[in-house]
């Protein structure tokens, strides 16, 4: 097959404005998407137009069609290329594969291969060489790429129910989409391209297919010059909603901004690369209201290269009247050519309308305009600077333009999409192949699980010796065989708080509740009553800015289970459930069930833990395809137990499984918890929890029960198959050794990812820090939702998933990486093996590690926080830790703008930060009273001290904890 062309591919213009930047009449109302969800896609019944420019189409085409059938495809070859004498050896091959009628046989494709995509070159230019009328070829060719220009350029990144994008719809009878009728619909003589779609590539979406059929248009006429990246997977829409809207009217550099950069999310430099088409094809002022082309030439419009930019910057261009408004041209008064307000702003300083009053180049033809243009250097710089690159001086370097436009369009093109796929030779399981890839999802985060001996705890904190593989063996199995985080933490050692860093990948001094509440003030106030998901102003926590509603939008089924914490309700009841439910709903999740509000005491009612009401609720979701289909899920589910706001004990000898915050409900049954206990199957199943615990102690009861829920989510798993394509995250939310506190026991926490498909069954450790900042952008990477997906926002967080296996990458996240810890107002960060923390307004400076770099976990015998070392001798790494704690303290200030550039590590980077003292102190408790700051009486009348523990500070007084 042949994949490249010369450049005289086309051999007059197209009549109509073919690109980017069709002039836009006022917007009318949106009908029905004209495709279908299912059945080729066919355009809805209407007839085509009938006026005398259609009909004059339409009679050219059906005298090309009739002589069609007499010619041979390397005739239509070579007429394309304007090459009547010679016959390449590519065209003796595909003569020796037509039909009778001159035809080629084209292979039946089931999925996008790359034999697929370039024999969709091959036809399109055959197609096109059949053609009689010269003008109408350009006419197909630039409608081409006007249908996927026009089909990703409504996404609109602001929108949540829909963005829009790539997604195969069009309102063909909106007026900006004038003439796109003639390329697409059922008549396989008036729309050949429709046609070559019925004919070979039905098993395509529609979105698809013209993103396809776009680039092969570009590649064509570029002279094989620049060749573009195609990926597959994108989905049709049911309906085209604000489409036509959406699109930009041709006034000027504001609908530019607004259509490129603030909707669709892309730079200035995209924005002009990808007006740079323009130098293909031609304006006709009986559809636009403009007439000409946009570079010197016929000839030169049928060329895919700079010549835009060249001509924008050397001719000497005046504003001229038009039926729809102004335009630009040079030259003589019969010169049919033309640009835009939106071309000429790009690089020239004018104002958006009809009042232009300048003249570009004032050496040349300026009629009786005797003002000079100035440039637009100064007013939008970054499209001033992109223009001049790619204009290069006038150079015939197409370079710097055709590699701008590659990433301009494979952005562009993505809008709106997920999971795309690249192309291969391989035609192999379209099916399989095309499924959607993306893994389902399940972060669990239990309440006041301990730090078990056999999790590497922190220093300080020897964890318990209970649980072992043979009482928490699911779990074991979610650690020992997927990916082991050796030094994961919360960003804020507190239940609510953390959660909020876990849903969000934010910090929660970042959570507009708080922020607001902080008003004024310095640092913003963390706590459980002010880290809310709530939408606060214009900052959308809860509609906009969380992952499950991203996930939401990227085609996941959301579900959420278990304690919540993150929403000021009133106190909890079984009256309120509802609205509670619904309240989470509206944060992203579909289904919210088996919720608990707040911590159990919070209930007017009597109130403890059901684990199996919860979990039975969450396994509903996993296999409730009748509702989802075969859509992909993220499931946020967070277990009461063994938090002692409620008594597992209790719940255990006492409970059962009907009662619930929801009222009296059936009991469930679940395989893995009380399936096999036919006579009082709850009763009993609770009961063999207390024996095979072998203990009476809440949290190690908790932890047994829990384990058995593990093991429930994991056989639903296994029995749908799905388990292989699951991530499975479990963490705890904050340490116990000491809660609410900035010290290791308090900030670090176990945290374990089970994925086959990724990670060694075998057992994997990850010796980086991480956090729980950094679990939604991960999740994401590994869901290819990128920064150009729906509904994507800003987060401090950053990807692990890169760094899982290269041990030079995961080495940098020991010792090129800071973390920011909060609580109240307190803060401490830690850079490498150095910790530093400002609490109660007295400074603290640590090294964690020992004299060779290694982190001091508690089998050392020895705690690195025993002792304040800030001192003379550490004055310097203090004050270079004090940068960063301000550089954060900064950009999370509640009264300024958010800031998520992630760059306050930077000076760090580059000192030595594993350096640490040749002698140790002996172990001593010290560092961080307890906070002062008062807890919401609505959410926790009462503060609890379940473990009592005494704090030396510098070796003076002792405070009781106060949590």
């Amino acid at each position: 097959m042949v994949h490249n062309s010369p450049s005289a591919i086309i051999t007059t213009t197209p009549r109509y404005l073919s690109l980017l930047f069709l002039l836009l009449l006022p917007g009318v109302t949106q009908s029905k998407c004209p495709y279908s969800s299912s059945g080729g896609y066919k355009l809805s019944s209407r007839p085509l137009p009938n006026d005398a420019n259609h009909q004059r189409i339409r009679r050219r085409r059906r005298r090309a069609a009739a002589a069609a059938a007499t010619s041979s495809s390397s005739q239509h070859r070579r007429r394309l290329r304007g090459d009547t004498t010679a016959i390449s050896a590519d065209d003796d091959d595909i003569s020796a594969s037509t039909t009778t009628t001159g035809r080629r046989r084209v292979e039946e494709f089931t999925c996008w291969t790359i034999d697929a995509y370039y024999e969709l070159h091959d036809l399109i230019e055959q197609e096109s060489s059949d053609i009689g009328d010269v003008g109408e070829r350009g006419h197909f060719l630039g409608g081409i790429v006007r249908l996927a220009a026009h089909d990703f350029m409504d996404y609109d990144r602001r929108s949540v129910l829909e963005p829009g994008g790539s997604d195969g719809c069009l309102d063909l009878n909106h007026t900006a989409n004038a003439g796109l009728s003639d390329i697409w619909c059922d008549d396989e003589i008036e729309c050949p391209l429709k046609k070559i779609y019925d004919s070979h590539y039905s098993f395509s979406s529609v979105a698809d297919f013209w993103v396809a059929a776009a680039t092969s248009v570009i590649e064509l006429t570029s002279s094989g010059e620049l060749s573009l990246p195609f990926r597959f997977g994108r989905r049709d829409a049911s309906s085209c909603g604000e489409s036509s809207n959406r699109l930009p009217e041709a006034t000027g550099c504001s609908e530019v901004e607004e259509t490129f950069l603030n909707a669709m999310g892309l730079g200035w430099e995209d924005a002009v690369a990808l007006i740079g088409a323009h130098t293909l094809g031609r304006g006709d002022v009986s559809f636009s209201g403009h007439d000409g082309t946009w570079v010197a030439t016929d000839d030169e419009s049928i060329i895919f290269d700079k010549k835009f930019y060249d001509d924008a910057i050397d001719r000497s261009w005046r504003p001229r009247s038009t039926p729809s408004g102004t335009d630009w041209t040079w030259g003589g008064k019969n010169r049919t050519v033309m640009m835009l307000n939106t071309d000429m702003c790009l690089y020239f300083d004018i104002p958006d309308g009809n009042d232009q009053d300048c003249c570009t180049n004032m050496t040349g033809n300026c009629k009786n305009i005797d003002k000079a243009c100035t440039t637009a250097k100064i007013l939008r710089p970054d499209a001033f600077n992109a223009f001049e690159v790619f204009y290069d001086g006038g150079s015939n370097d197409n370079t710097p333009f055709f590699e701008a436009f590659s990433v301009a369009w494979e952005k562009a093109t993505s809008l709106g999409t997920t999971g795309l796929l690249d192309i291969t030779h391989y035609d192999y399981d379209c099916v399989e192949r095309t499924r959607r890839d993306s893994p389902n999802i399940i972060i669990m985060q239990p309440d006041d699980l301990p730090f078990f001996t056999a999790w590497s705890p922190p220093e300080g904190g020897a964890g318990s010796s209970f649980a072992s593989s043979s009482t928490i063996p699911n779990i074991e199995r979610l650690r020992t065989q997927g990916l082991q985080m050796m030094q994961a933490y919360t960003a804020s050692p507190k239940c609510g708080t953390s959660r909020y860093s876990t849903i969000t990948g934010r910090y929660p001094s970042r959570s507009a509740r708080g922020r607001e509440r902080s008003g004024s003030d310095p640092v913003a106030t963390v706590t459980i009553p002010t880290t809310k998901l709530e939408d606060v102003g214009d900052e959308m926590d809860c509609s906009n800015d969380n992952l499950a509603k991203i996930f939401q939008r990227n085609e996941y089924r959301t579900g959420f289970f278990g304690k919540w914490h993150l929403h000021k309700s009133a106190v909890g009841s079984v009256d309120t459930y509802a609205q509670s439910a619904k309240d989470i709903e509206k944060c992203g999740f579909d289904i919210a069930d088996g919720v608990y509000v707040h911590n159990l005491d919070n209930y007017e009612e009597a109130t403890n833990h059901n684990l199996e009401w919860m979990t039975g609720l969450a396994i509903d979701f996993i296999k409730d395809d009748v509702t989802y289909g075969d859509k992909p899920f993220f499931m946020y589910f967070n277990p009461t137990v063994p938090h002692n706001s409620g008594d597992v004990l209790d719940a255990l000898k006492n409970g059962d499984c009907t009662s619930t915050t929801s009222g009296t409900q059936p009991e469930p049954r679940i395989k893995g918890m009380n399936f096999d206990f036919e006579e009082d199957g709850c009763r009993a199943y609770r009961e063999d929890v207390i024996k095979r615990a072998g203990t009476t102690d809440n949290k190690e009861l908790g932890a047994v029960w829990l384990d058995d829920a593990v093991g429930a989510l994991l056989t639903a798993l296994e029995d749908r198959n799905i388990l292989d394509d699951t991530i499975f995250l479990f963490q705890l939310d904050h340490g116990l050794v000491a809660k609410s506190e900035l010290l290791e026991g308090g900030t670090r926490i176990p945290q374990f990812v089970h994925y086959p498909k990724e990670f060694d069954t075998s057992g994997m450790n990850f010796d980086g820090m991480v956090s729980t900042i950094d679990i939604g952008p991960t999740l994401l990477d590994y869901a290819d939702i990128t920064t150009l997906s729906p509904g994507y926002y800003d987060m401090d967080g950053v990807s692990w998933r890169d760094a899982v296996g290269d041990d030079p990458l995961e080495l940098t996240w020991n010792s090129q990486r800071c973390l920011l810890f909060e609580y109240g107002t307190n803060r401490a960060v830690r850079c490498a093996c150095e910790k530093y923390a400002d609490v109660d307004g007295v400074e603290y400076y640590h090294n964690l590690c020992d004299a060779s770099g290694n982190y001091l976990d508690y089998t050392s015998g020895i705690d690195p926080e025993a002792t304040n070392r800030l001192t003379t001798d550490t004055k310097d790494r203090v004050e270079l830790l004090e940068d960063v704690m301000a550089c954060y303290l900064t950009k999370t200030e509640p009264s300024s703008t958010r800031d998520f550039t992630n760059d306050c590590a930077g000076t760090y980077q580059t000192m030595a930060p594993n350096q640490a003292p040749s002698t140790l102190p002996t172990m001593v408790q010290s560092f961080s009273p307890s906070l002062t700051v008062s807890e919401d009486p609505s959410i926790s009348p009462t503060m609890k001290c379940t473990d009592v523990r005494e704090f030396y500070i510098d070796g003076g007084a002792t405070r009781d904890c106060k949590w």
